[in-house]
């Protein structure tokens, strides 16, 4: 079991990789690598079937937040909105080491990867939108498409830039996670799925919230 954990520093950015070899332990021990990346403040792995199923023999993969499309604008932070999304992949042979992870860099219709995120460029950009920093991108089988949900806040010209209360979702697909996406699903301008939330909780807006992802498990 693999995850990247968020907020390594106190001001709240980096991420940080850990992982189990017992997992489904009674009390399962887990093991952090021994490096962080700062750049980054939030990492998400790409999600196949249950063990890797279908997933590459050669890598994993996971997206980060891009506060730009210039050529290495990767976000640091976990919690500030940005307009689109890139890549890191890791090397199968053995993600605990720092030097067999590298940086989408290149484009969809000609992918490259590097080892700084300093020229990372974007899978995904929509300069008008503000999306949460928290992507969900899962490999769907049966369509044999990559699914990528984003959460976005539906009007960026206002100052609240939170989605958990008033939040808009986009569904994407695509034959490679590099792209390119087609749209297959927004709520637009509008809240998703909107209402107010139940009377136990109070008379809130009921919105999209921070991340959304559609799980292997259930497709």
């Amino acid at each position: 079991l693999w995850y990247w954990i968020r907020n390594i520093t106190a001001a709240g950015t980096g991420v940080r990789l850990k992982f189990s070899d017992n997992y489904d332990a009674a009390t399962p021990t887990f093991t952090w690598v021994d490096w962080s990346l700062p750049q980054i403040g939030y990492a998400s792995f790409v999600q196949y079937g249950q063990g890797y199923t279908d997933g590459p023999a050669d890598y994993v993969y996971a997206v980060i937040p891009m506060s730009s499309s210039a050529s290495g604008g990767v976000s640091n932070s976990a919690y500030d909105l940005v307009p689109g999304f890139s890549l890191i992949r890791g090397s199968r042979i053995d993600l605990t080491l720092e030097t067999n992870w590298e940086y989408f860099c290149g484009s969809a219709s000609s992918p490259a990867w590097c080892n700084s995120a300093a020229i990372a460029s974007p899978i995904f950009f929509e300069p008008d939108t503000k999306f949460t920093p928290r992507a969900g991108m899962s490999w769907n089988a049966g369509l044999g498409k990559f699914m990528l949900s984003l959460v976005y806040d539906p009007t960026p010209a206002t100052l609240n830039e939170g989605t958990r209360f008033h939040g808009g979702l986009m569904v994407l697909v695509s034959s490679q996670p590099w792209g390119p996406w087609q749209t297959v699903f927004t709520s637009d301008n509008l809240s998703w799925p909107g209402g107010t939330s139940s009377a136990a909780c109070g008379a809130t807006d009921w919105g999209s919230g921070e991340r959304a992802d559609i799980p292997t498990r259930y497709m």
